[in-house]
C-alpha cells in the first residue's frame, strides 16, 4: 500500500515513495483519478438501491397557511399556492425539534410565504426579514437553541 515518505527513515528512497504515493490518486499528468463508483454505476448516474451518498431531501408540498411538524426536520416544504402563505415554527412545548434542526422553505407557487413564529419562539434574521423574496425562492430555518430559529436565503 502506497504511503507518505518518512523524514529521516526513507533516505535514498524518498522521490521513489513520494511517487507510488501520488500515483494511487493521480494520473500520469497530475489529473485525478476517477473515484470508485458504486457496483453498477458510472460516471454522471445514480447509485442503485440506498446508497444514501445519492439521496436528495425529501420534499412535501403546502397549498395554505402551514405549521411545521417534527417529521419536517431535515426537508423542504414547498409553498405551492398562488396566494399568500405562512409557514409557523411552533414552540418547543407544542414540536420538540432537537436544537440544529433544518427546515428548507421553497416557494414554488406566485403567492408568497411568510415565517411566523409561533408562542415564545424568537426568529433571527439579516435586517429581520421574515418572507421568501419571490417565486422560486429558497429559504433555510435552522434551530440555533431551544425557541431560536434563525432564518437565511432568499428573504425579503
Amino acid at each position: 500500500m502506497p504511503r507518505l515518505p518518512v523524514p529521516g527513515q526513507d533516505s535514498g528512497t524518498w522521490g521513489q515513495t513520494l511517487n507510488d504515493f501520488l500515483s494511487a490518486a493521480h494520473n500520469a499528468d497530475g489529473s485525478l483519478k476517477n473515484p470508485a463508483l458504486p457496483v453498477g454505476t458510472t460516471p454522471g448516474t445514480v447509485a442503485a438501491g440506498d446508497d444514501t451518498r445519492f439521496t436528495g431531501i425529501a420534499a412535501t408540498t403546502q397549498a395554505a397557511d402551514y405549521t411545521f411538524a417534527l417529521s419536517d426536520a431535515g426537508t423542504v416544504i414547498e409553498g405551492t399556492s398562488s396566494s399568500a402563505q405562512i409557514f409557523t415554527i411552533p414552540p418547543h412545548t407544542s414540536v420538540a425539534f432537537p436544537v440544529g434542526t433544518i427546515i428548507e422553505v421553497f416557494q414554488f407557487g406566485s403567492g408568497g410565504v411568510t415565517i411566523a413564529a409561533g408562542a415564545g419562539v424568537t426568529l433571527l434574521s439579516n435586517g429581520g426579514l421574515v418572507a421568501t423574496a419571490g417565486q422560486y425562492a429558497t429559504v433555510s430555518l435552522r434551530q440555533r437553541a431551544l425557541n431560536i430559529w434563525v432564518l437565511s436565503g432568499d428573504l425579503a
